[in-house]
């Protein structure tokens, strides 16, 4: 494709969409999209654009021609999706099919971020090829965001990820984070032993959806980290390498904590394709660990 000029940033605000903004190509025009919180942080040639996708009837975009649009932009926390069904519906499945109908009536190439979550879970090792079969309503709204992209606008990429890990440039702290944290304090935390998982440092996944605005792929992508971890296999990797106590550790069962959203058990990405797509290279999760948090051993 033609060389990178405009690149529109959904959720710009985000874990994601900073650090999208932080790594975005000096010579590339952003637009980032926020709907409360200005981003943390601002790309070399960047404007910000104030949005509500709740109230907004889309007529803005006829001001704007971006050649990439990015969108990671979603009303991501599962029990939320659970208690507001239709603004989950609204903000993750409709405003997904309007950005892609926008994108492909400008010509644009259109990159949507998904989740593993589109999966139920009973066998992992998922392929680009397998099926969604959600058991959650934040599942069920991506995976009709992602039918939707693909049938509206033939320039464009579902990148599924899955656990994204790291150091929050603004925002609300990531799991990560809080892990840390609970357990320097010294505080127990419940840790699910059967709820598997393909963890990604985001580095790494920003530097993959930067490449994707730039290359030719069409389709389904996943994109997510090397290894299949559980929850209680992070929790013990991080003591490990942070030299804490993995006593604190306390394992739990999915079955035995009350949650309102079901949880698909084994939701772990077949990364296959990816690898031959992208010259990105995703590192396993002690390496991106000590990466993001070597500073605060």
């Amino acid at each position: 494709m033609e060389k990178l000029k405009s690149v529109f940033i959904t959720g710009a605000s985000g874990f994601v969409g900073n650090y999208l903004l932080k790594t975005a190509p000096e010579s590339v025009e952003v637009l980032a999209q926020f709907r409360r919180n200005r981003p943390a942080v601002c790309a070399p040639h960047c404007r910000f654009l104030q949005i509500d996708f709740l109230n907004t009837e889309f007529q803005f975009i006829q001001l704007y021609r971006p050649s990439v649009i990015i969108h990671t932009a979603a009303m991501a926390q599962l029990d939320e999706c659970e208690e507001k069904p239709q603004m989950a519906e609204t903000l993750n499945a409709e405003v997904s099919r309007k950005l892609a109908e926008w994108a492909a009536d400008i010509g644009a190439r259109f990159i949507l971020l998904s989740t593993d979550i589109v999966f139920d879970g009973k066998k992992g090792n998922y392929k680009e090829t397998d099926k969604p079969h959600p058991i959650n309503h934040y599942g069920a709204t991506k995976a009709r965001a992602e039918k939707w992209v693909l049938e509206t606008n033939p320039d464009s990429v579902v990148v599924r990820t899955s656990i994204i890990y790291g150091k929050a440039l603004g925002g609300r702290p990531t799991f990560t984070e809080v892990l840390l944290k609970r357990l320097r304090r010294g505080e127990n935390v419940p840790v699910f032993t059967d709820q598997f998982r393909s963890p990604i440092y985001i580095k790494d996944l920003a530097r993959a959806l930067w490449e994707l605005a730039e290359n030719d792929f069409r389709g389904i992508l996943h994109v997510a980290g090397p290894e299949r971890l559980s929850r209680q296999a992070i929790g013990q990797l991080v003591c490990q390498l942070f030299n804490l106590d993995e006593n604190l550790l306390v394992p739990v069962r999915t079955q035995d904590i009350h949650l309102r959203s079901p949880r698909p058990l084994d939701t772990s990405l077949n990364t296959e394709l990816s690898r031959s797509v992208l010259r990105t290279t995703v590192l396993p999760m002690e390496q991106g660990l000590l990466k993001a948090f070597s500073n605060n051993k």
